[in-house]
């Protein structure tokens, strides 16, 4: 297979993701699952949980051990989501590097993660969510939400994250 083969969004049937990704395993496809961590209180304790990211999804690349895909060889999948051509619909090596990338920021646990603080003024970068990119000035801050003022337009919107999803401009 080529180097930058690109990966292929498989449709899996309810509750069966799991079943789904071993056997593609299994028949030698290179798969990715992802998945967001929740932490929730269940008789007095606290559960960690892992769910699909993206509901009944997973993405299958195509290798030189399974370079063809049947639907009937998986089990637990449904079929590949298609473009309005008919073509299977492609994801390339970036964009599940991207989805990984925040993905990992969202599951990190509170624990790891270092508590952030931000003088106003302190010019931040988004990291993650609809403004990934977009810079704006510290107004203030409050334990993990910031406000953040970004030029829009004429003038400043101030918009509220998560201290965590921010870093310094460069």
């Amino acid at each position: 297979m080529q180097a930058g083969q690109p990966w292929h969004v498989l449709r899996v049937d309810p509750k069966k993701y799991a079943l789904a990704a071993l056997d593609a395993v299994a028949q030698g496809f290179e798969i990715y699952v992802p998945e967001i961590t929740t932490r929730r209180l269940v008789r007095n304790k606290r559960v960690t949980l892992q769910h699909l990211a993206i509901d009944r999804i997973i993405f299958l690349k195509f290798t030189a051990a399974a370079p063809y895909w049947d639907s009937s060889t998986v089990r637990g999948a449904d079929r590949l989501i298609l473009t309005t051509q008919g073509l299977p619909w492609r994801v390339t090596d970036g964009e599940i590097n991207r989805l990984s990338d925040e993905l990992d920021i969202i599951n990190a646990s509170p624990s790891t993660r270092s508590p952030l603080s931000y003088a106003p003024g302190t010019m931040l970068k988004i990291l993650s969510g609809a403004l990934a990119g977009a810079t704006g000035r510290c107004v203030s801050q409050k334990n993990n939400r910031l406000l953040i003022a970004i030029p829009c337009f004429a003038g400043e919107t101030v918009v509220a994250t998560k201290s965590d999803l921010v870093a310094v401009a460069s």
